[in-house]
């Protein structure tokens, strides 16, 4: 294989970047305020002067921001993104969103929200709650970390390798539920599930070998990457009461842990090896190294708080 030296690949990484068309359009009117006009009246001089009316203030709780914008990137892309953090080319989308409603006397039901088409960052939070009876929960969040897959660059005759889209990335996230009841003089109760998860390609510092130096010898510069696929399922759940001056709680915990990982490595590209007589040429030779964990945890937690006085407060747990 025939490689061309990329002067991307030198030590210093040259990338201008023009943000360009980034509007951001805000409807953010958390609280206004609406004053009547006041309008003087003529009054008998016998009349006594009427009293100033009261303002009327009305409040806003619900906003959407939404915002686009883009990057243009003379040189190495993929350095620009893992160094920025920013993909390349235009995104958009909603910045930030709220609404809430009230339910019932004292109920509230809420969405939150972030989504950005293309940079991978997305965000939903939804509740519904009530002091007396408690509350619902369940969001899911996921954003993008980019990483360069360019691997060494040898100065002698100029000797690079490009083996695959260098543009990589890891998605990482999480999807949750909670659930509580708050009843009065009643046990507090709460369960929460979480998935987290993080999945994709990031470079790796353990470079291939290769010979292809100009018979400068073996030098480590081919590049190599790292697979992930990791998740964790978290299961919890808590009760607490209170007795007279001691507030007592117990927990329990269960997490589940399974990682497929890997590291993925081309050794000696496009050199000619010693092949049987039937093939013109050696085959190329790859690595992958599997990284593999799994494993679960169970927890069980307590503890108790009993307050004497306001200075002098006993507790204990384990």
């Amino acid at each position: 294989m025939k490689t061309k030296p990329n002067r991307r690949h030198r030590q210093e990484t040259r990338a201008r970047v023009w943000l360009a068309g980034t509007c951001l359009i805000g409807f953010l009117p958390l609280a206004a305020q609406e004053k009547p006009a006041e309008q003087p009246a003529e009054k008998p001089k016998a009349e006594k002067p009427s009293a100033p009316s009261e303002e009327s203030t009305t409040e806003y709780n619900n906003w959407i921001t939404l915002g686009v914008g883009s990057t243009f990137i003379d040189g190495d892309k993929a350095q620009f993104m893992q160094r920025r953090q920013m993909r390349k080319g235009p995104f958009g989308g909603v910045e930030d969103f709220h609404w809430e409603e009230n339910v019932g006397k004292k109920g509230i039901f809420q969405i939150d929200g972030r989504g950005i088409f293309d940079n991978h960052d997305y965000s939903i939070r939804v509740e519904l709650s009530d002091p007396d009876k408690g509350f619902l929960r369940a969001g899911y969040t996921e954003f993008r970390t980019w990483y360069d897959g360019n691997a060494g660059f040898f100065p002698k005759n100029g000797q690079w390798f490009s083996l695959y889209d260098n543009e990589l990335h890891i998605d990482r996230g999480e999807a949750r539920f909670e659930g509580g009841l708050t009843l009065p003089d009643k046990p507090s109760i709460t369960f929460r599930y979480a998935h987290d998860f993080r999945k994709g390609l990031k470079d790796s510092t353990e470079w291939g070998d290769t010979t292809l130096t100009g018979g400068f010898g073996t030098r480590a510069i081919v590049p190599t990457f790292l697979s992930i696929d990791e998740k964790r399922d978290i299961f919890a759940g808590d009760i607490k009461h209170t007795l007279g001056k001691t507030d007592v709680g117990l927990g329990v915990r269960y997490e589940i842990l399974d990682n497929n990982d890997s590291r993925n490595i081309h050794r000696r590209p496009g050199e000619l090896t010693p092949a049987p007589p039937a093939l013109p040429a050696g085959p190329d030779r790859y690595v992958t190294q599997k990284d593999e964990l799994k494993e679960d945890m169970f927890n069980v937690h307590g503890f108790t708080t009993t307050r004497f006085n306001e200075k002098v407060m006993l507790t204990l747990g384990g």
